[in-house]
């Protein structure tokens, strides 16, 4: 038996104590028109499996405010502006509490081109046209003698 600081270590037992998970260092956030998606490498659990990851997001004051929870790896922010920058910082929890914030990183919903939805419909519109004039004259042609 050792006596560290006041407490009584049994031999073998003198590892560290499980406690909360470490930091999150590898987070990628992918953009697109109407949302953000957060997706990031799990820390060290530091003894005690991690339960769930907690998403911050920047306020006015560029201060994290908690913007949802997670039991995965991944976080899908849906309630964004196109064309808005946002911060986000993200934690890993377990039984023994909540680990450091991440590193902010920032992310922008992306706004996309003026008529692209647009100009599609009209291409597939003509395609289709198309299609179905071939096939009419197809018809015409065949049943002439």
């Amino acid at each position: 038996m050792v006596m560290i600081a006041g407490l009584l270590v049994l031999p073998g037992c003198e590892g560290a104590a499980p406690g909360a998970p470490g930091v999150i260092t590898k987070i990628t956030l992918t953009q697109f028109d109407n949302m953000i998606v957060l997706s990031w490498t799990p820390p060290s659990d530091n003894g005690s499996a991690i339960t769930g990851y907690k998403v911050y997001r920047g306020d006015a004051n560029g201060f994290p405010d908690l913007l949802g929870t997670s039991t995965t790896t991944a976080y899908d922010d849906i309630n964004v502006e196109q064309g808005k920058t946002y911060d986000y910082w993200v934690s890993a929890v377990n039984a023994n509490g909540e680990g450091p914030l991440s590193a902010k990183m920032q992310g922008t919903a992306t706004t996309p081109p003026a008529f692209t939805a647009l100009i599609w419909l009209v291409i597939i519109g003509a395609i289709g046209f198309a299609a179905i004039l071939i096939f009419v004259l197809y018809l015409a042609i065949r049943k002439k003698p």
